[in-house]
């Protein structure tokens, strides 16, 4: 089949290309969904004083 040897060379070969599509596929059709933000600053994580001029 394909050249490729075995049935099994060429089924795992089908399903590579398969989940590729399936990954294209799932990206634009999730492309631009708003999901939550987030939440967490670097300020709030750095203290004030840690980086300041001395």
């Amino acid at each position: 089949m394909l050249g490729l040897g075995s049935w099994e060379t060429a089924l795992a070969f089908w399903l590579c290309i398969i989940s590729a599509a399936g990954c294209v596929v799932y990206g634009y059709l999730n492309w631009n969904n708003s999901g939550t933000p987030d939440t967490v600053s670097i300020d709030d994580i750095l203290p004030d004083d840690e980086y300041a001029d001395k």
